[in-house]
């Protein structure tokens, strides 16, 4: 028993000469202006919203993309945000989405969070067309968006994520 508490304690002692060596708290920053750094706090999770013009969707229907990112309650800015399209007779495509005041921005404020894009379909096969959101940080500029604060100003921006992360959101629409 007293070996096997002295290689334990030799062990531990041996992991922490070596956990010391690299600071848990120390980031290092990808966006070389930003003032403050930080990594991602807790759960990242991306949701991808289609609105359309009309029902049932079909050929001439205007359909509007919407995602957004969050970390935990807050939403992300900063992000780069491409939906992919599966067509349902095989074909692809992509649309990237901005966070701009430019329509069909619903928010009216740049860097809200929400992510919008607008495209109206038009040769189009019944079927399913599929919508994959990839949501990146590549150049550790996301950050949380407080769009209003106690004093009732917004947008106000917390620190930027230097972390670089990748989340997918996907969803499934009818055309008829």
């Amino acid at each position: 028993m007293k070996k096997i508490c002295i290689c334990i304690l030799v062990l531990l002692m041996a992991c922490s000469k070596v956990f010391a060596a690299v600071p848990c708290y120390t980031i290092i920053p990808i966006n070389s202006n930003a003032q403050t750094v930080r990594g991602y706090r807790g759960a990242i999770s991306s949701h991808i919203q289609v609105r359309s013009n009309t029902q049932p969707i079909g050929r001439g229907t205007e359909l509007t993309l919407v995602v957004t990112t969050n970390e935990g309650w807050e939403t992300l800015t900063g992000l780069r945000v491409i939906v992919y399209v599966s067509f349902p007779d095989g074909s692809r495509g992509s649309i990237s989405l901005s966070d701009d005041i430019v329509s069909p921005d619903g928010m009216r404020v740049a860097g809200s969070g929400v992510y919008t894009a607008s495209f109206t379909l038009r040769d189009i096969t019944e079927g399913q067309i599929i919508l994959t959101a990839n949501v990146t940080n590549p150049y550790g500029t996301a950050r949380p968006t407080y769009l209003l604060s106690m004093r009732g100003e917004g947008p106000l921006f917390g620190e930027p994520i230097a972390e670089f992360f990748q989340r997918r959101a996907q969803t499934a629409i009818d055309v008829f």
